[in-house]
């Protein structure tokens, strides 16, 4: 099984409460993903292999933007219930390790989802 995947993620840190000076935060992620499955019955666990580019953005309050992307591996695994021949829910979790300009944001995702076979 391969995958395809796409994310943006923004949060706001509020790095000091008496200035109320402000962190905005831009994760983009583009990946590709390869799934291995262990079983064939209703629920599959799986293994999980990718590549993929990600787009860090960091802005203090009042400061210039800091745009930086790298590469990036995911190693995960998971399991997928199948609620039906052809849709599934799973739950997925992966490490993720950066290089580049990125290199020291190492970081594990968690994921929640649905799907339908063809």
């Amino acid at each position: 099984s391969v995958l395809v995947g796409y994310g943006a993620h923004g949060l706001e840190v509020y790095a000091n409460q008496l200035r109320l000076d402000r962190l905005t935060l831009a994760v983009l992620n583009w990946a590709i993903f390869g799934k291995g499955y262990l079983t064939t019955l209703r629920f599959q666990p799986f293994v999980l292999l990718g590549i993929g580019i990600t787009r860090f953005q960091f802005k203090p309050d009042g400061g210039s933007k800091n745009d930086d992307v790298g590469l990036t591996a995911h190693f995960g695994g998971g399991i997928d219930y199948y609620i039906a021949p052809r849709i599934s829910l799973g739950i997925t979790v992966a490490y993720v390790a950066t290089s580049g300009a990125i290199r020291k944001l190492d970081h594990t995702t968690i994921g929640l989802g649905a799907q339908y076979r063809f």
